[in-house]
């Protein structure tokens, strides 16, 4: 897999990342994060530059913006709908149980 994307929820709050770890590759992650009111999380999905690799030493990344409103309605503990910024939904499901 080249792009991680790592939803994760702590309680009442929601921390989202996306990023591709690869050395050779210019990174540009994305993040998201802020509480959850009634199994709804809506923020801004904020891009970054600079970030470091998986293997690289660190390198703190720099916000250069965001993309506009994420919006993700946990449905069950294992399920939700996403709307992406533009409007794109889709349904995602956790692909393992702890």
């Amino acid at each position: 897999m080249d792009r991680d994307d790592i939803p994760i929820a702590y309680g009442s709050r929601m921390r989202e990342s996306a990023w591709d770890g690869r050395p050779t590759v210019r990174r540009q992650p994305e993040g998201s994060a802020g509480p959850i009111v009634n199994n709804v999380y809506a923020g801004t999905l904020d891009k970054y530059t600079g970030a470091q690799c998986i293997s690289c030493a660190y390198v703190a990344p720099t916000l250069i913006g965001n993309d506009g409103t994420i919006t993700i309605t946990f449905t069950s503990a294992m399920t939700a709908n996403v709307v992406l910024p533009g409007g794109r939904r889709i349904q995602i499901q956790r692909y393992f149980r702890p």
